[in-house]
């Protein structure tokens, strides 16, 4: 027996977003949901039951299992301006007839995302579309070839997402500029084949959002100048970039706010670039690049020119050679404008001290370096920082009062903490620190290091077995107390009496003698 489900809701629409790690993804929200189960053929009469199928606007089909789709299935549908179809693996050429006459539709946005599309499916597929399209999602199925000349009839698309096609080849080359266009997805993709802008035609002049990830493609074929004077965002993590990267690079990219350059590979030779011409860069992500980056005069410069930038990622660079000088030349350019700083795995044994000067930065993120202690003496000159994260550093214990008071976010597990009396102070701060966001479960996630009877055992058997009345420190200061006070106390005591006894022989003294009988 057939089993599905509708659901209406008042308001239909389809969220396109830029994140930090991928440029788009077709998520629907508030859309009609329609979901079939072990449904081999996709019909009218799974429809019949409800009156109000006509004005659906928007239908999603998610993990089925049908096969084909009956003929101009679609075009019934005439207030359709939303299609999203995703992980139905044995659709493929199963598609193509329910997309007769889907001009008849208002469809703006489609996707189409694991369905078993392949080149020779999409081919035709396209020619039935029609030019309002704006959004177009074909993510993780089989095209190996694309070129803008196929959609040539969609020229008002400002979405395309082509990423996890894994042997698809992109040819940028169109027969007239895509000047809706602003979002390209070609991540996890096979390659590009030529330049985008040939004979310096700009085939998309509006583009806002390249995402390149995983890719293999030559840094010249995008990094052309007066071709992509607008692009803001451009992803290549994990590319595999066929040329160099030398100081000029991305020179050619004037607005770019957002650099995401993290684990490259087989790039021939890296260089650090200079940004000279990219000084509204707000985010560059530079993490797991093998670069030796020693403190040399140049190196100590790298980002003079990035005056706004927002966010700095930097893990798993080396600079532990760096002194504290070196670092407060290299950050001292964005002193002002940084509000997210992520130094993992760097080799830090302190913290630079001009992190302690960067009056907006909101969070600090110093996971898996060397790190044993914070300078109490900085506590008072912190007054924004919200987050910090000290993971997996050497931190054994911790003064309260070398915590920034402004900080509502901690984290330190996997330190090898002491459990001993010192930690107890810290201990009792993180229970009583309402304020402050701590790890959940934090009793258990933190563990003891040493003495070795405590090795491996997490605080929650630390706190039930010793107690702040336990520690020998604060056993001396109550004694100490206690006694001070019974000094005084004896004190007060014996002198009260002293004085009531010269008082009273003195009261004696003057008393008249009885006459004699």
């Amino acid at each position: 027996m057939v089993t599905f489900g509708i659901l209406f809701f008042d308001v239909v629409s389809l969220m396109i977003r830029l994140t930090l790690s991928t440029t788009t993804s077709c998520e629907i929200r508030n859309c009609t949901t329609i979901y079939n189960k072990n449904l081999r053929n996709l019909t009218r009469d799974e429809f019949k039951h409800t009156s109000k199928w006509s004005k659906i606007e928007c239908m999603s089909f998610q993990d089925d299992v049908f096969h084909s789709i009956e003929t101009a299935l679609f075009s019934n549908f005439r207030s359709l301006r939303i299609l999203h179809m995703k992980n139905i693996p044995i659709l493929g050429k199963g598609i193509i007839s329910g997309f007769e006459d889907i001009n008849k539709t208002k469809l703006t946005q489609l996707c189409l995302e694991n369905v078993n599309l392949t080149t020779a499916v999409v081919m035709p597929l396209f020619t039935k579309l029609n030019k309002r399209l704006k959004v177009l999602s074909l993510k993780n199925n089989h095209i190996e070839s694309f070129s803008f000349e196929n959609i040539d009839n969609l020229f008002k698309i400002k979405s395309l997402i082509l990423s996890g096609n894994k042997q698809l080849v992109f040819s940028p080359q169109a027969s007239k500029p895509f000047t809706y266009l602003k979002t390209l997805d070609l991540s996890d993709t096979r390659s590009l084949n030529s330049t985008f802008c040939p004979n310096k035609i700009k085939h998309l002049p509006n583009l806002r959002a390249l995402c390149l990830d995983g890719i293999r493609f030559r840094l010249a074929d995008i990094d052309i100048k007066n071709c992509f004077n607008n692009l803001k965002k451009l992803f290549l993590s994990k590319s595999h970039i066929q040329d160099s990267i030398h100081k000029d690079s991305f020179s050619n990219f004037p607005k770019l706010e957002y650099l995401q350059l993290s684990g490259l590979k087989y790039t021939k030779e890296f260089k650090m670039p200079t940004f000279k011409r990219n000084k509204n860069l707000k985010t560059l992500e530079l993490n797991c690049i093998a670069f030796l980056f020693p403190p040399t005069e140049t190196n100590t410069k790298a980002f003079k020119y990035l005056i706004k930038l927002n966010e700095l990622e930097l893990s798993n660079w080396n600079l532990s050679q760096w002194s504290s000088l070196n670092l407060s030349t290299l950050f001292a350019p964005f002193k002002e404008s940084i509000t997210t700083l992520k130094l993992s795995k760097v080799g830090f044994e302190n913290i630079p001290n001009i992190i302690w000067e960067m009056p907006n930065l909101k969070t600090v993120i110093l996971s898996n370096n060397k790190i044993s202690s914070l300078d109490p003496q900085r506590n008072s000159t912190i007054v924004n920082i919200k987050n910090l994260h000290l993971q997996w550093n050497r931190i054994e214990t911790l003064e309260p009062n070398s915590i920034p008071k402004s900080v509502s976010d901690l984290n330190l597990s996997g330190n090898p903490f002491s459990c001993k009396c010192p930690l107890m102070q810290y201990v009792l701060w993180e229970r009583e620190k309402k304020d402050v966001k701590i790890m959940t479960d934090w009793y258990y996630r933190y563990h003891c290091a040493n003495p070795r009877e405590w090795k491996g055992r997490n605080l929650l058997e630390f706190v039930r077995k010793i107690k702040p009345t336990d520690c020998g420190a604060f056993n001396i200061s109550v004694i100490v107390a206690t006694v001070l006070c019974f000094i005084m106390i004896a004190v007060v005591v014996v002198s009260n009496i002293i004085v009531w006894r010269k008082q009273k022989l003195q009261n004696c003294e003057n008393r008249p003698l009885l006459p004699k009988a």
